[in-house]
This record gives structure tokens, sequence and C-alpha cells, in this order.
């Protein structure tokens, strides 16, 4: 999340948002990179604690906290929590059930 969310972007809680960056996320199966070979091997190579302390904040400048994530939250949140279904193509539908489930557990963990 820190990485996705490191540069400011005009698009930022609409196209790119927390819950879209989390419904990507959560897909293993479809990639479109080349880095997991070798990210597969320097973890085979390390073991998983130490690759993850070595790779602990690649790619971000040292010290750096993404300091207003509320400006990530998706706009259209209410407008989604709103609504019990939701109608259009099957990716829309999954990605609001997705939006709903991730907000209502973390309304639930809440209080």
């Amino acid at each position: 999340w820190e990485a996705y969310s490191y540069r400011d972007d005009a698009r930022r809680g609409g196209e790119r948002s927390r819950e879209g960056w989390a419904f990507k996320a959560q897909d293993v199966e479809e990639t479109d990179d080349n880095i997991r070979p070798w990210f597969e091997g320097f973890v085979e190579s390390n073991g998983k604690d130490k690759a993850a302390e070595l790779l602990q904040g690649a790619g971000l400048p040292k010290g750096y906290k993404n300091e207003n994530e509320e400006a990530w939250t998706i706009m259209f949140l209410d407008e989604i929590m709103g609504m019990n279904e939701t109608k259009g193509n099957d990716s829309r539908v999954r990605f609001d059930n997705f939006v709903r489930e991730m907000h209502g557990k973390q309304t639930k963990q809440g209080g």
C-alpha cells in the first residue's frame, strides 16, 4: 500500500483508492509482472524473515509514511455502502461487494 500511495495522483479517491488497491491485490492468480520468479528465488535463498527485513521500505524514501490515508478512500463509498445490490457488469458488482465487505468488517472491528 505504501508504494502504491507514495506519489500524489489526481485520480486519488476515484480510480486510485485504497479499496481499488486492496481489490486488485487479492487476485494472486492473475499477474502481468515478471518479478515473481525472481522474488520466489530471493525468498528461497534468504528465508522469509530475512527477505522481509531486506525488502522493508524498498522503493520508498527513508522514513516515508503516508500522512493522509483518508484522501485515498474511494469517493463513492457512501453510494456503494448505501446500496444492497449493484447493477452493472461483473467486475463492478465484484468490486462493490468487496468494498461493502471491507468496510463492513472495519465497522464491526471498530465497535
